[in-house]
């Protein structure tokens, strides 16, 4: 048996130049070497950015509706996790804008 976390988001449609993602986590505090909040990216050339990355990135679901599957396990009970939006738009000049919302937390079974 399965269990949705009933939380849902409702994008706008996937266009080409478009991605919305539903990030989810385990930590609120760090994403592999990187600090969270992290709210610059200056590794990749021509982006820009709006809000920060607050959740590490452990699953990312790219769909018109949220929500991830739970499985009905004991042992995930008060287990804590963290959930976000990403938005990407990829810009006519080659480079792409990244936005992210402001995050939420959840326990499994609380």
């Amino acid at each position: 048996m399965r269990v949705c976390y009933p939380r849902e988001f409702v994008s706008e449609p996937n266009y080409s130049n478009k991605w919305v993602f539903l990030v989810a986590g385990c930590s609120d505090a760090r994403f592999a070497s990187l600090a969270l909040p992290f709210s610059r990216f200056p590794i990749i050339k021509g982006v820009t950015w709006c809000g920060a990355l607050r959740v590490s990135m452990d699953v990312l679901r790219a769909s018109r509706r949220g929500g991830f599957p739970i499985p009905n396990d004991k042992r995930l009970l008060g287990l804590r996790f963290y959930q976000q939006i990403e938005h990407i738009s990829f810009l006519p000049n080659g480079g792409f804008h990244i936005a992210f919302s402001r995050g939420e937390r959840g326990t499994i079974g609380l």
